[in-house]
This record gives structure tokens, sequence and C-alpha cells, in this order.
């Protein structure tokens, strides 16, 4: 999926581009990898399981935005009504505990907006 800003994934910051979500491991949804399409950057992601009423039908990314800041915070895959919650960091919960008013959610979901 194309990630057009910056963004951080728990404590490491990436730059905006084309990106894969993958298991780890095939026999495991905890922990997940997030990495650069040109595998310049990677990192682990550790989730736990969260549902939908709704199928998704295109891939979907949560972020939860301050100001400039994008932390992503769900990813969710096509043909499922359940996705994956990203354990949120230190970095994120001090802004969220000073900044929680501006606070907002971008969706992005692949093949549009």
């Amino acid at each position: 999926i194309h990630i057009p800003f910056n963004f951080t994934v728990g404590e490491k910051a990436f730059s905006a581009g084309e990106y894969v979500i993958t298991r780890n491991r095939r026999d495991s949804d905890v922990v997940w990898v997030i990495r650069h399409k040109d595998n310049v950057d990677k990192a682990f992601i550790m989730t736990r399981p969260v549902r939908s009423l709704d199928t998704q039908e295109k891939t979907k990314l949560v972020f939860h935005r301050y100001d400039d800041l994008y932390f992503l915070t769900e990813f969710w895959q096509p043909g499922n009504n359940t996705g994956r919650e990203i354990q949120i960091s230190d970095r994120e919960k001090a802004l969220d505990k000073a900044l929680a008013q501006k606070r907002q959610e971008h969706i992005l979901i692949a093949g549009g907006k």
C-alpha cells in the first residue's frame, strides 16, 4: 500500500512510500512485519485482534494523527472482518496525553483515500 506521508510504527519512524505488511510467521498472528517495498527499512509489530461488523473490501490502514505526526494503529486485509491493532508506543502515549483533543483518525484504503 502507498503511504503518502511519514509515519511511525511503535518507536520506529518511516518515510512516505510503498509498504508491505506480512506475518512474521505463518502460524502466528501476533507478530507482523512492515517493510518498505524496496527492503530499505522494516520493523516488527506486536498486534492483537480487532473486529468489525463489516467485511473489509480493500486493505485499510488506520493512523492516529497529531498535527503532522502519524502513528499506524490498525491494519485490515480484504475479505476479513478481523484486523490487527498495534500496541501503542510510549511516544504516542505521551503525545496523546498532551494533545488528546488534537488527535484525529486518518484512514488509508488501498486504491483510494
